[in-house]
């Protein structure tokens, strides 16, 4: 006769230590929940949770998981009840556990909102098999990983991009990106100078159906060079076709662009109809004073650092229609390079307040000792009055708020550019 060996004591006793020692030395919370009174599998789905908050606890978990509640060790969280970090007022947590039974308790990367010990919300992805015995749910054992700072980041991206695309709304030059030749936003300005009723109208819409046949050659060759790479910086003159037939003139800029993870074309486009038809009337002297209320225009260099793509490319395309040299940074330490690489002048920085790693003025102090005399303007979504409050401005600083117009992009860096030193 021949069978397995049971294990003995000492083996059971090493086997033991190294289930605790993986258990400890996990980065990711471990945990098991008891259930007082053991749960009929055949109850509805509302009684079980009912009676999941009312008797489950939790009886075992590792260090990990006490200090993902704000607590110091395992002793200090096992004992708590489920209501202690599941919120049950939560519709997503009732959502979660009915997941849980459906999925006949075994859930994978399910995410489970809970409080720390100081009631901050915190969000797990947890995996988690119940034990049931004989039709009825005894304990749970799980495995969870906090994702908090993950979703936090999603949600500020999600927020910036509303902000963008709030900021590129109110703009009153037309605004498109095209992404495989096809359109994939416009803004309002955008709808109404295409002629469309809506911006449904526009997406999916091949990009060329608006270039007049006199320009397509020239339009293509100008989307061509910036997929590859190439810095296009002249503003361009052509003629589109409206979704009503109608020709208007118009000048553009374009840049390259990241747009729903594809490589896309923003473009910046201002109808010039009346422009090039009063300069065609009048000579240069005369038009220069009827042009008296067009944007202020420049030939200096600015610096526009701005981790917000949509928001830089669009004030670094304003900037370029008005005749200056552009340059561009996403992050304090690109703006450092650029500053330390760049031959010629750089008469005015273009700077976020708020930025990641470091804020605006502290990245103004860090370039003291690379580029002196640079004119700043601070720009911010947030109120003057509250980031000065908050002490990350100084107060007497030039500002602009976001969102902003190009006109008033451009009055307001033409006045800093004026000033004396």
């Amino acid at each position: 006769m021949t069978g397995k060996t049971r294990p003995g004591p000492e083996e059971r006793r090493k086997r033991e230590e190294r289930y605790r020692s993986f258990v400890e030395q996990s980065t990711e919370g471990i945990w098991c929940v008891e259930v007082e009174r053991p749960i009929q599998v055949e109850l509805p789905e509302d009684e079980q949770i009912r009676q999941m908050f009312r008797h489950a606890y939790l009886a075992e978990c590792n260090d990990a998981m006490a200090r993902m509640h704000g607590m110091t060790s395992a002793a200090q969280a096992r004992g708590s009840r489920l209501g202690d970090f599941l919120v049950q007022t939560d519709p997503h947590n009732i959502d979660f556990l009915k997941a849980f039974i459906r999925s006949g308790y075994h859930l994978r990367d399910a995410e489970s909102r809970e409080l720390d010990t100081a009631g901050r919300p915190r969000t797990f992805l947890t995996n988690f098999l119940g034990v049931v015995d004989n039709g009825r749910l005894l304990r749970a054992w799980g495995v969870q990983r906090d994702v908090t700072e993950a979703r936090r980041m999603q949600e500020d991206l999600r927020q910036s991009e509303e902000r963008s695309r709030q900021l590129v709304d109110l703009l009153p030059d037309a605004v498109f990106i095209h992404t495989d030749g096809r359109f994939v936003y416009a803004n309002r300005a955008a709808v109404r100078l295409l002629g469309a009723r809506s911006e449904v109208d526009l997406v999916g819409r091949p990009i060329f159906d608006i270039v007049h046949p006199d320009f397509r050659e020239m339009a293509g060759k100008r989307v061509r060079a910036i997929h590859e790479g190439q810095q296009v910086t002249e503003l361009a003159q052509q003629k589109i076709v409206r979704l009503d037939g109608a020709s208007v003139d118009v000048e553009i800029a374009d840049s390259r662009v990241a747009y729903q993870g594809q490589p896309s074309v923003l473009v910046v486009m201002r109808d010039i109809t009346a422009r090039m038809g009063l300069e065609a009337r009048l000579p240069q002297t005369q038009t220069m004073e009827a042009a008296v209320e067009r944007p202020a225009r420049g030939a200096e260099t600015v610096l526009v650092v701005e981790d917000e793509q949509v928001v830089r490319d669009l004030a670094c395309d304003v900037l370029r229609m008005l005749g200056y040299t552009v340059l561009k940074a996403r992050t304090c330490a690109e703006a450092r390079k650029v500053c330390e690489e760049h031959d010629g002048p750089i008469h005015l920085l273009l700077l976020d307040v708020v930025m990641p790693v470091m804020n605006g003025p502290e990245l103004l102090q860090s370039l003291a000792g690379v580029r002196s005399g640079m004119k700043v303007l601070y720009m911010s979504g947030y109120a003057h009055e509250a980031i000065v409050h908050r002490g990350v401005l100084p107060p007497g600083k030039a500002f602009l708020q976001k969102p902003f117009a190009p006109d008033i992009l451009a009055s307001r860096v033409r006045e800093i550019l004026d000033q004396l030193p």
